[in-house]
């Protein structure tokens, strides 16, 4: 059974996309193929012109992925956990660029606690501190609201805008149609692998994407 079938979708430079849809309709998929954690039966990722698949190690350099797995350590402090994946991706001025990420989301006054005592939110958090570590120039999220309450999501809103204002190329998906809109300049909704509807967010009004949403979705 097909997860995907004929999905093409294209971003310029400083492009972030909201991707909508229902459970099941393969928006997880996606952005493992796209981040090569997954590879396609057909078809292929490019990134500035190259299939990604052909210089994968090279293409990682450039990406960062939220997934719903935060591949942080919990006996270690936030601090510890950015510095083992800085040192992974040979990150220059690695100290420095800690203390800059870990101000971005908000965890600079927690640095030095262990994480296993962080709440969802702020695991969530640092799992975006440890995605935007080696400065990517395009980021995937895959539904970085999950489990988070109205504070917690308001600054996650407050995160993604400032990925959004540096000029960074990103994906999102989600559920949360109002907070997804916030975040995009560019809309879609993936309906049982394929995709059902695109269009530029200034020309969406969210009342009627709202009403249009649940009639296509599923």
């Amino acid at each position: 059974e097909r997860v995907l079938s004929d999905v093409n979708i294209s971003l310029g430079s400083g492009e972030f996309l909201a991707l909508f849809g229902a459970n099941g309709a393969g928006k997880t998929t996606f952005l493992r193929i796209i981040a090569c954690l997954a590879k396609p039966d057909s078809g292929g990722v490019f990134f500035n012109g190259s299939n990604v698949n052909e210089d994968t190690d090279s293409f990682r350099k450039s990406v960062g992925f939220v997934s719903h797995s935060t591949l942080l350590y919990r006996s270690l402090t936030a601090y510890e956990n950015l510095r083992i994946f800085g040192n992974l991706y040979n990150v220059d001025n690695l100290e420095e660029r800690i203390k800059v990420v870990l101000d971005g989301v908000g965890l600079l006054n927690r640095a030095s606690e262990p994480i296993r005592n962080f709440s969802r939110g702020m695991l969530q958090r640092l799992t975006i501190g440890r995605a935007i570590i080696h400065n990517p120039s395009f980021l995937l999220f895959d539904e970085p609201y999950t489990g988070l309450d109205q504070k917690e999501s308001d600054v996650m809103n407050k995160i993604l805008r400032e990925v959004h204002s540096e000029g960074k190329m990103a994906i999102i998906t989600t559920h949360n149609i109002e907070l997804g809109l916030q975040a995009a300049d560019r809309v879609a909704v993936l309906r049982k692998g394929s995709i059902v509807y695109e269009d530029k967010r200034k020309n969406i009004d969210s009342g009627e994407f709202k009403k249009m949403y649940q009639k296509i979705s599923f």
